[in-house]
């Protein structure tokens, strides 16, 4: 049995290369490519975010830029390392990677002061 990704793909356009394709308006029989040979444009899937989370009426109008994001934090909390993550996303630095974690940084940074001082005091109460 086919699984989901398998199916999109072969559907896609033979001719092109890339996989976000332009859905063809008329699809005879489903033998058919679905796909024309043309990407689809760089405004509608800028778009795309945007108009998904309005159409699932989410609480929040996430943006492409979001599930970026939200993949470099991931990786990153997972201890992947930068450059692998950059192969990923496209970032050019890791200053930038780091960026999406400096709360992450900070909330540790909070944490260990807490805890040492928690320790320090225990230790005086002793």
């Amino acid at each position: 049995m086919k699984n989901l990704v398998q199916i999109v793909l072969s559907d896609l356009n033979p001719l092109n290369e890339f996989s976000f394709q332009r859905p063809k308006r008329n699809v005879s029989t489903p033998e058919d490519v679905c796909y024309d040979n043309m990407v689809v444009g760089e405004r509608t899937l800028g778009e795309k975010m945007k108009n998904i989370s309005r159409e699932a009426k989410l609480s929040k109008c996430y943006t492409n830029h979001s599930i970026r994001a939200t993949v470099v934090t991931i990786l990153d909390k997972s201890g992947f390392e930068a450059r692998h993550i950059m192969a990923i996303s496209g970032h050019k630095n890791e200053a930038s990677i780091r960026s999406y974690s400096k709360t992450d940084i900070c909330t540790k940074k909070m944490s260990e002061t807490l805890t040492t001082r928690y320790v320090v005091s225990e230790e005086l109460s002793s």
